[in-house]
């Protein structure tokens, strides 16, 4: 079965793969000494200087995750609904509307807690509703997969 899900699922398997991979690397550097939230918040998450110059934190962002919750269901929900598309789509579709979707809810995200002027303005934002002032995770992907798959 494990065998069969790798062969004909690649795509899904790289993307938990990398999810879980950047995952266990975060966790390793916290556990040096390492503050999660500044590392986050500094180098790859999603916050408003990915309109300002920082372009690479449109895509980091969508494979940060924090809690082990946070993860386990990302990666649940991928299996679930990302072998789904990749059986309906394609390939190459899938990893097109997952990258869309995580972006897309990304920006959403950012603009419905900031305005549409933190577009223009770096610093008109300072509150985007979590601890970490940023966005990250793939829920946004998953549930831009679930969509293409409802409307199929």
């Amino acid at each position: 079965m494990i065998n069969n899900v790798l062969n004909d699922y690649p795509i899904t398997v790289i993307l938990i793969s990398i999810n879980i991979s950047i995952f266990a690397v975060l966790n390793i550097l916290v556990c040096n000494g390492i503050e999660f939230s500044s590392l986050v918040q500094d180098y790859i998450g999603f916050n408003e200087k990915a309109f300002h110059g920082e372009y690479w934190r449109f895509f980091t962002s969508l494979f940060v995750h924090v809690e082990f919750e946070h993860i386990f269901g990302n990666s649940l929900g991928l299996l679930a609904f990302g072998t789904l598309a990749e059986r309906y789509f394609g390939r190459c579709t899938h990893i097109l509307f997952y990258l869309s979707s995580g972006l897309l809810a990304s920006i959403y995200n950012i603009v419905g807690h900031c305005g549409v002027d933190i577009l223009f303005d770096a610093n008109n934002c300072n509150n985007l509703g979590n601890s970490f002032g940023i966005g990250y995770g793939a829920s946004g992907c998953i549930f831009g997969l679930v969509g293409m798959l409802l409307v199929y």
